[in-house]
């Protein structure tokens, strides 16, 4: 039973050495090259003990209680040095090829020295069993001491378990603290193989199959919860490049501007519903089509347009984005519009691999821009004046010319003047209460005599109307001025006649 006892042990040992010093080397933790070499020497050691107990043949030397003890102290010792050296050390040290190889040449020189100690040197060696008093103090001090060292290493272990790499800290600390238990029955036996040394054999089978969880089955069992972890962490992030996948199609599908994605030859390879919408094709019946030769091919005049002038496609050769908004695309019904687009070339790692066009139908802005531009035309050639103001400041912000020209001025000189200061004195005393009436009812007209800049007057018919903000508030207002001054003198002529 010793036998099979001490063999499991040393088998477990080497498993421990073998497996911590060849898992995961480009990035192997010391702290466990350190344990694995530790345990390379207690398996050489034990296997020591196995040789030399009592019964067993000459081992060099001969056999017996003694001999086998000081082996098992040597074993023991070693493995609680090295695991409270584990405990102390930090784990974020790695170890590279020349520190592995000092931790297995010295684990190997410590091995062999100890083999020379007891096997040629026993006699210098303090005594540890006589045949009459069985286990002398020297033993069984060296037994609690070791106990007291792996006391200390679980409380530390404990203390620092989140930082252990490459071994399974609590399947660690469940070995180390059995190890010491069963230190407490090896120093508490008085005879060789009675009740107590047998139950310290049985604490140390448990505490090597302990450790051979934390580190032999964990270190194989390790790739493959990698591997599991990493499946897992796939699937999410193909979950997620699915759902910003959709999110994107999402967006595309509803954007207002057409989206045309192009290859190096200005080939579609990808529409959005509104690129094709404004060009009369489906998204699949744009797919693979020119988009110059498609939607670019003609002028507003009739004429050709060729692909080397198009504007769009430059950014392709160029590797610079364009911008314009004089440009018609052609509808698949042969009638065009115009439009507005930007084109950016996709570079990648430095090469133009095509380009995203972005392109929108601008032609109700031309409309509202053509319909401006008519009212401003009214604007300034009519021949009563027009002014925009604050309601509140009474200043003057937009003056056609024949505003200016009636009152003596150029037209920036009345902008950002005051209306009040355009009414004749003999008018003024009045305006207090026409700026309430206005506020009330929202429209005022009024007679009154107008100032010039060069302190002339002309008698007006003025008509105000209100204008109102989104909410309802009156934010400012619209003026229109005519100089009656013809009116009044006909008037005059017919009261005179």
């Amino acid at each position: 039973l010793h036998t099979a006892i001490e063999a499991f042990s040393v088998v477990v040992a080497m498993l421990v050495f073998a497996v911590g010093t060849n898992i995961y080397r480009e990035k192997i933790a010391a702290n466990l090259v350190l344990l694995s070499c530790a345990f390379l020497a207690v398996g050489l050691l034990d296997f020591g003990h196995l040789l030399s107990y009592s019964g067993m043949p000459d081992f060099v030397t001969p056999s017996g209680a003694e001999k086998a003890i000081y082996f098992w102290l040597a074993a023991r010792a070693v493995s609680a040095l090295a695991l409270l050296a584990i405990a102390v050390l930090s784990w974020q040290r790695e170890a590279g090829e020349w520190l592995q190889a000092i931790y297995l040449a010295g684990a190997l020189v410590l091995a062999a020295t100890v083999y020379w100690l007891i096997l040629f040197h026993q006699d210098s060696l303090p005594r540890v069993f006589d045949s009459v008093s069985g286990l002398t103090p020297f033993k069984r001090g060296m037994e609690y001491l070791f106990a007291g060292i792996m006391a200390l290493t679980v409380l530390l272990i404990y203390r620092s378990k989140t930082a252990f790499r490459g071994c399974d800290p609590g399947w660690l600390l469940a070995a180390i603290t059995v190890m010491g238990l069963g230190e407490v029955f090896f120093a508490a036996y008085t005879v060789i193989s009675d009740h107590l040394d047998l139950l310290g054999h049985i604490y140390k089978i448990i505490a090597y199959y302990l450790l051979y969880r934390a580190v032999v089955a964990y270190a194989v069992h390790q790739p493959y919860r990698q591997l599991a972890q990493s499946e897992r962490q796939l699937r999410k992030s193909a979950e997620h490049l699915a759902l910003f996948k959709h999110q994107n199609e999402l967006i595309l599908n509803a954007a207002g501007e057409g989206i045309c994605g192009l290859d190096t030859h200005g080939i579609i390879v990808f529409a959005n519903p509104a690129a094709a919408r404004m060009l009369g094709y489906s998204p699949m019946e744009l797919f693979g089509r020119s988009l110059h030769d498609t939607a670019h091919h003609t002028r507003p005049d009739g004429s050709l347009y060729p692909a080397a002038e198009c504007p769009i496609l430059a950014s392709l050769d160029s590797g610079h984005a364009s911008h314009g908004g004089n440009e018609f695309y052609w509808h698949k019904d042969g009638s065009s519009f115009p439009m507005e687009y930007t084109s950016t070339p996709i570079i990648d790692e430095g090469e133009t691999i095509g380009a995203v066009v972005m392109f929108s139908d601008i032609t109700r802005r031309r409309q509202a821009e053509a319909s401006q531009h008519r009212w401003q035309q009214f604007v300034e050639h009519a021949v009563w004046g027009m002014a925009i103001g604050d309601f509140e400041s009474r200043t003057i912000g937009l003056a056609n010319p024949a505003y200016a020209h009636m009152h003596g001025c150029r037209t920036e000189e009345i902008i950002g003047a005051s209306a009040w200061e355009l009414y004749a004195p003999e008018s003024r005393p009045k305006l207090p209460h026409l700026h309430e009436a206005l506020r009330q009812a929202g429209h005022l007209s009024f007679e009154c005599v107008r100032l010039r800049k060069d302190g002339s007057t002309f008698p007006a018919l003025v008509d105000i109307a209100l204008l109102y903000d989104v909410q309802g508030k009156a934010e400012g207002y619209i003026a229109n001025v005519q100089d009656i001054t013809r009116r009044r003198q006909t008037e005059a002529v017919l009261r005179e006649s």
